[in-house]
């Protein structure tokens, strides 16, 4: 992986395509290996090969990764003020994730002042099925899509984890119809936390956030009390990411 990584870093830095040779100086590699790892990639769409001379260049695949990569910073750029907010008007850690294959994964996060608080990091991966973030990205989610989830395994990680697809998708429902979602204690015993989807101009869910506590303060009846605020926080993200622009979702 290092010494494939090595060679589209060592074709990044160059504007020109590279033959086998060229390619194999760079990195440091026989041509054999470097030929061998360049089929790899190509195959993957990460390079690609002129049929003329042979010489290669990065493929598709690394400029869709790079748009990505530019999406997702201009996400983050124009959620973290809303999100700065959500902390201040609910006192707790306040977090922006975005589904990323069968799990969802923190892009942003505002910590909250106090000494005693969840963990949760950025780029963390977490389960779609026992985080109400993640749950929160699950909402109008396909039946194909929750029996993909739901074949990959529906992990318990405490009493309270939802682990059938009949129960996730009844839950879901719930939450659809509430317009918020909960993780009570389902996916760390002792923490609670409250999620809201957020909606594009054509009714995708494209990202989530959510706030979390321990339940000594996130107690269900505060939790319920703040349910308004996630609501309200969620439509003036998801407005600002509409007049944001369409290549943000």
């Amino acid at each position: 992986m290092s010494r494939a990584l090595g060679i589209l870093e060592a074709m990044s830095r160059v504007e020109e395509s590279l033959g086998l040779v060229a390619i194999s100086k760079l990195v440091g590699l026989d041509p054999t290996t470097a030929h061998r790892l360049l089929q790899t990639m190509q195959q993957h769409g990460f390079v690609t090969q002129s049929q003329v001379d042979g010489k290669y260049s990065l493929g598709i695949r690394v400029f869709q990764i790079g748009n990505s990569v530019t999406r997702l910073t201009a996400l983050r750029q124009v959620v973290r003020p809303f999100i700065q907010v959500l902390m201040e008007r609910t006192g707790e850690t306040a977090n922006l994730a975005i589904k990323d294959g069968l799990e969802a994964a923190y892009v942003e996060q505002v910590t909250g002042p106090h000494f005693l608080r969840t963990f949760t990091e950025v780029g963390r991966g977490i389960p779609l099925h026992a985080t109400a973030v993640g749950k929160a990205l699950l909402i109008g989610a396909s039946e194909v899509e929750i029996k993909r989830l739901a074949a990959a395994g529906l992990g318990r990680y405490t009493d309270r984890t939802i682990t059938t697809r009949e129960g996730l998708t009844a839950e879901l429902e719930r939450c659809k119809e509430q317009g918020y979602t909960i993780d009570d204690e389902e996916f760390e015993a002792g923490a609670r936390c409250l999620g809201a989807p957020i909606v594009s101009s054509d009714g995708r869910i494209f990202c989530a956030i959510s706030v979390s506590g321990p339940v000594t303060r996130m107690t269900r009846e505060r939790a319920q009390s703040l349910v308004p605020v996630m609501i309200k926080s969620a439509a003036e993200i998801s407005q600002a990411l509409r007049v944001a622009g369409p290549s943000l979702p």
